[in-house]
């Protein structure tokens, strides 16, 4: 509610914007106003997921998705928040990869794990972000890595960082991130986990969803 009452005047005042520079819709200022009003909504969107997920009855929309569009444009999200050294790299298959899910949500999950690499980065590395089909017990999965070339996740820390409210970056985080994008993961019945490179250049989280026949 606190938060939400936050976004109200950034949402109104973005609006006015937008209003005032109609006749300027080719414009950097109209483009940006846009952006921070529909960022701002998706803010209060994500804020109603995160309630909605501590309740038994939560309605959640699925549809048919590929998902190797939605990674492009999560990795363009991702351009505008990482810092301009670090490279971005992706390995998406030609061909759709069709899930059944939420559009909002497995954005929100994918982009809160592309920001935490860059984080970890900080000024230089290599992100990057990648998909295949892949057949485990019989059903096909689409199998989701993002990689980063960080320092990478210290073992005694691996089996916390979904905890609500754990952290690794003090004041700076809430320690929530990764576990909200747990919960939407599995409840797309899918799995999330978290693991360092074999030869050692950063963390990797890996994530499968089931392959639909839509």
């Amino acid at each position: 509610h606190e938060v939400n009452n936050l976004l109200t005047p950034i949402m109104s005042q973005s609006l006015l914007l937008l209003e005032q520079l109609a006749d300027q819709e080719d414009s950097p200022q109209f483009e940006s106003a846009l952006d921070i009003y529909e960022a701002s909504e998706n803010a209060r969107e994500t804020l109603r997921r995160i309630s909605a997920m501590g309740k038994k009855d939560v309605d959640i929309a699925y549809q048919p998705l590929d998902l190797c569009s939605l990674l492009r444009r999560t990795a363009n999200l991702a351009t505008m928040a990482k810092d301009p050294h670090i490279v971005q790299e992706t390995e998406l298959p030609d061909e759709p990869v069709t899930v059944l899910g939420n559009d909002r949500l497995l954005t929100q999950a994918f982009l809160n794990i592309c920001i935490n690499a860059c984080q970890a980065m900080g000024s230089e590395g290599t992100l990057t972000i990648a998909a295949a089909e892949e057949l485990r017990s019989g059903r096909r999965y689409a199998r989701v890595e993002i990689r980063d070339t960080g320092p990478g996740i210290a073992e005694e820390k691996i089996g916390s960082i979904y905890d609500p409210f754990f952290t690794t970056k003090g004041e700076q985080g809430t320690g929530l991130g990764l576990a909200i994008c747990q919960k939407i993961i599995e409840s797309h019945k899918g799995t999330i986990t978290a693991g360092n490179q074999e030869d050692g250049s950063g963390a990797v989280f890996t994530i499968r969803i089931p392959v639909t026949e839509a």
